[in-house]
């Protein structure tokens, strides 16, 4: 018998044999409107979800609300984990770091300078003052 995963290696094999061997997941345009709302029940859609992971051979167990946190202890008891971290970041990036420069590194410090003396700050605005090392 074979594993989940030779199954689903199998199947993804099967499916792209016909697919040329220097064609690139870019060149073909995949459409992306994926359903985001289910009219099924919550009873419905967690069975659905059950029946799923029970093809990959996956092990489901329902638990009560009250019964998860002692659930999860167990399941982590009975594979040996003696510590498990979980790391959620607290607000995704809007966008990357910005690289330091020689520039930004001078304008930063202005800033801090103009903030901590307003006075120094405004001569600074102006007389088109710059900063130097």
């Amino acid at each position: 018998m074979a594993s989940a995963k030779e199954t689903i290696l199998f199947r993804i094999r099967r499916a792209t044999r016909d697919v040329p061997q220097t064609e690139r997941s870019e060149d073909v345009p995949v459409e992306r409107g994926y359903r985001k709302e289910d009219e099924s029940s919550r009873d419905e859609i967690v069975e659905r979800f059950a029946e799923r992971a029970a093809e990959y051979e996956a092990t489901v167990r329902r638990v009560k609300k009250e019964e998860l946190v002692a659930a999860i202890e167990e399941a982590l008891e009975r594979r040996g984990v003696e510590r498990l971290v979980v790391r959620v970041p607290s607000v995704a990036p809007s966008a990357p770091p910005k690289r330091m420069t020689d520039e930004s590194v001078r304008a930063d410090r202005v800033a801090s300078l103009t903030k901590k003396d307003p006075v120094l700050g405004a001569a600074i605005e102006a007389l088109d003052l710059e900063l130097l090392d």
